[in-house]
C-alpha cells in the first residue's frame, strides 16, 4: 500500500480590524441588543484565536470600556503566547496618549525584536 505524508495544517490567520472590536464590543454592552454572547465571551473567543491580526490600532477615539476590551483582549494574548500581529498609523508613545501606558507596555512584552517601523505616502492618496 502506499504510504502518503500527512497533509501539513497552517495556522489560520484571523484579519480583525480594531474598529470592528470595538463596535462589537460595544454592541454586546449595548442593554437593547438582545444577544446570547456577552462582550466578555466575544473577547474570550478572540483570545483563543490561535493568529490574530488587529488592524489599525490607535485610529479610533476609545472609549474607557473600548480601552478596557482591548487592553484586555491584548493582555490576554500575551499571557498565553499566542501569535498576535498589530498594525498601527501611530507609534508606541502616541498609542500612549491615545489609550494608555499599561496597553503599549504589553506590546512590547508580546515582541521580541519584531516591532517594525514603515514609513511611506498613503498609497489611497497616490491614485
Amino acid at each position: 500500500a502506499e504510504r502518503r505524508a500527512k497533509p501539513k495544517t497552517y495556522a489560520t490567520l484571523h484579519f480583525l480590524p480594531t474598529a470592528t472590536l470595538i463596535l462589537e464590543v460595544q454592541d454586546k454592552y449595548s442593554r437593547s441588543h438582545h444577544s446570547d454572547e456577552s462582550a466578555l465571551s466575544y473577547l474570550q473567543k478572540l483570545a483563543k484565536i490561535n493568529m490574530l491580526l488587529l488592524d489599525d490600532l490607535g485610529k479610533e477615539k476609545l472609549t474607557e470600556d473600548a480601552k478596557r476590551a482591548v487592553y484586555w483582549l491584548i493582555n490576554e494574548r500575551e499571557m498565553w503566547e499566542r501569535p498576535t500581529i498589530i498594525t498601527s498609523n501611530f507609534s508606541l508613545e502616541q498609542i500612549d496618549a491615545r489609550a494608555e501606558a499599561a496597553l503599549s507596555s504589553r506590546i512590547v512584552g508580546m515582541c521580541r525584536g519584531c516591532i517594525f517601523e514603515f514609513k511611506g505616502e498613503d498609497r489611497r492618496f497616490s491614485k
